[in-house]
């Protein structure tokens, strides 16, 4: 286990630990944290597909398939991450306004005017979004 892993895990524990103890202070966020904590550590880990040795003028190179000749405190080599999907668009807008808002983007009021900014409200909502995930390789590319 990563030491990031680890302590990912402990803060997971602790923020259960928390709920049981103070269960009066718990607040959404502090559910959100869980859950997000929860999700990153059920992704499975990351094994190493060979471990770099930082030679005098070299770099060797071992097979991950024959750990018995790689020597202890090699850096490990890791294939690149898997590419990073854009998210659908109810869950940008609602990362965006929070849960709470989210319900009164997508109700169905009688008043026209209402629907009308909501669905104009929701549009530049997701454009930001989409932005967001462009700027972080995420997505379609424009001007590329």
């Amino acid at each position: 286990m990563t030491n990031l892993r680890q302590a990912a895990q402990q803060a997971l524990e602790a923020l259960v630990l928390w709920e049981d103890e103070a269960p009066h202070a718990w607040s959404k966020a502090d559910e959100e944290a869980v859950a997000a904590l929860r999700a990153a550590l059920a992704e499975p880990e990351q094994e190493p597909v060979g471990h770099a040795d930082l030679g005098i003028n070299n770099i060797y190179i071992f097979s991950a398939l024959e750990p018995r000749v790689i020597p202890v405190g090699r850096t490990p080599l890791y294939t690149a991450p898997a590419p990073r999907k854009p998210l659908p668009e109810e869950e940008i807008v609602r990362l965006m306004v929070g849960e709470d808002r989210v319900q009164l983007l997508y109700a169905k009021p009688d008043d026209p005017y209402f629907s009308e900014f909501a669905q104009g409200a929701i549009r530049e909502l997701v454009e930001s979004g989409r932005a967001i995930e462009r700027a972080h390789g995420i997505g379609e590319q424009h001007g590329s």
